[in-house]
């Protein structure tokens, strides 16, 4: 199954195929539990607009074939993780993922599914947005548990510093981001402010170029600690020390808190618990703090550039980023929960549906 995908995965940027309509031996020819082959098959070529944005038929259907593949041989992986979700033990500060996670994890980035949506020239195979969703809506089909939100948000990490983050920021984070070895989260919310941004605590302190040392509380981040990922990197709202910082959301600024540090030493980071959700309960949702042990957190602020964090945040927050030719905007690197659940249910239902016994004035009959 990887080397199928990886060699569509490759062939896909470049090519481009004229509209083409299905013929009727093609409705039922390939019907899954997981998503509406035919359905998807239409949207993609036989609509002119998608279609001229799809690519290479027969390339892009061994893509869906193989993305088909992965989440039915890792298919217990979302039942298992909503069942048990990761635990901390506060003795070690471990967090603990069920190994099907893990697995499932280790199959998408090694079958080249974390690299479908990123540009070639940022480590990525270039793939159409058009092309690239299909893909991810059969993935976001089979893992309904929030299995998604792990590359999900690395993803937009990447986005967000390769729009904004500094020449070596880009080349430290971007491509291991891209390829899946690095994580990515987002840290907004805390516990006192909740959405109100303004009133953050969470506070940094120069130290030079754009090292800062940041100390505060984080709420509500999903994905903060696990060992999923060589390194986990933090995208941490906080205001700057000083009399020139505005007041409310115009003095917030983004750094990059990364898990590890250049040199391979823990960041000053640490895990005061998780949250327990009702949902998306495969990603460790989490509370922790910045900067209790020793001269603070280390952070680097994104791009340089001081008071403009809320702006940058929303690249990852909405996943808009410019890729390309400036006429197009992207929309993507985001898990549509809601859409791949109801699909996946529907295509659950449909033959229980077609085939369910209906009792009326004249008895039993078959609908």
């Amino acid at each position: 199954m990887r080397a199928i995908v990886r060699t569509a995965l490759a062939r896909a940027p470049t090519r481009s195929v004229a509209l083409v309509r299905a013929s009727s031996t093609d409705v039922d020819r390939h019907r899954s539990t997981i998503f509406d082959r035919r359905n998807v098959e239409f949207l993609l070529w036989e609509q002119p607009a998608f279609a001229s944005q799809a690519g290479d038929r027969d390339t892009l259907g061994a893509m869906l074939d193989a993305a088909e593949a992965l989440v039915t041989e890792h298919a217990t992986a979302d039942a298992v993780a909503d069942a048990q979700e990761p635990v901390w033990d506060p003795a070690t500060g471990a967090v603990s993922i069920p190994a099907e996670t893990r697995a499932m994890l280790n199959a998408q980035r090694e079958g080249g599914f974390t690299l479908i949506g990123a540009a070639v020239e940022d480590g990525g195979l270039g793939l159409s947005l058009t092309a690239s969703t299909a893909v991810n809506s059969v993935l976001s089909c089979g893992f309904t548990s929030g299995l998604g939100g792990f590359y999900a948000l690395t993803h937009c990490a990447a986005k967000l510093i390769n729009a904004h983050g500094t020449p070596a920021q880009r080349d430290a984070y971007v491509k291991p981001l891209i390829e899946g070895t690095f994580g990515g989260t987002m840290a907004l919310s805390e516990a006192q402010s909740g959405s109100s941004l303004s009133e953050l605590s969470c506070r940094a302190r120069h130290v030079s170029g754009d090292e800062y040392r940041l100390s505060g509380n984080k709420m509500w981040t999903s994905g903060f600690d696990h060992d999923c990922f060589e390194n986990i990197v933090h995208l941490v709202l906080a205001k700057i020390d000083g009399v020139d910082t505005p007041k409310g959301n115009r003095g917030i600024s983004l750094f990059i808190v990364p898990k590890l540090l250049p040199d391979g030493s823990a960041n000053d980071i640490a895990l005061n618990g998780l949250n327990h959700k009702m949902g998306q309960r495969a990603l460790p949702n989490s509370y922790w703090s910045l900067g209790d042990k020793n001269d603070g957190c280390v952070g680097y602020l994104v791009g340089g550039v001081q008071h403009a964090g809320l702006m940058q945040m929303f690249t990852m927050m909405c996943a808009a980023a410019s890729e390309g030719s400036s006429r197009r905007r992207r929309r993507g690197c985001r898990v549509d929960a809601v859409e791949s659940i109801s699909r996946a249910g529907t295509t659950c239902a449909w033959p229980w549906a077609c085939t369910r016994p209906a009792v009326g004035s004249g008895g039993s009959r078959r609908v």
